[in-house]
């Protein structure tokens, strides 16, 4: 899966991030295993109610027309789901806005793929299928996300 790249500040971003929607929604959010690929477990009334990868951009939500996330997650994300009956969410922090989009309703819109590398400079090994969801199904943190 390739290199992790997480610094003690975006695992503080991360936190300050999770602890909004738990604030939002009253619900908690535990940290998965890293074995998982996903970040945590959303708990609403004692029960599971969703998977949630939460992410970090320094760009603007109106910046592209899609936002890119790494297939394998995605898959990851969408298994567990589907072995479950749970839903998986996406969640991102852009500059000018906090978003969600249900992974399960994306994936069956049959989302763009394209390889592409995380650094600049093309590294050969460093190439992964990318999944470009179209920010037209990205809510806002207004709208509640229907598993809570």
């Amino acid at each position: 899966m390739g290199i992790k790249f997480e610094t003690p500040y975006d695992l503080e971003r991360e936190y300050i991030f999770a602890k909004y929607i738990e604030s939002k929604f009253d619900c908690i959010l535990y940290k998965l295993d890293a074995s998982y690929s996903i970040d945590f477990g959303c708990i609403k009334n004692n029960k599971l109610v969703c998977w949630v990868e939460l992410k970090r951009r320094k760009n603007s939500s109106k910046a592209y027309p899609t936002y890119m996330l790494n297939n394998y997650k995605l898959c990851r994300g969408l298994s567990l789901s589907e072995h479950t009956q749970i839903p998986f969410i996406l969640a991102v922090e852009f500059t000018d806005s906090r978003l969600w989009v249900n992974c399960n309703e994306v994936s069956k819109t049959n989302p763009a793929l394209r390889f592409m590398s995380k650094r600049k400079k093309r590294v050969e090994d460093d190439a992964e299928p990318m999944t470009l969801i179209p920010m037209k199904y990205f809510k806002s943190f207004k709208h509640p996300m229907y598993c809570l």
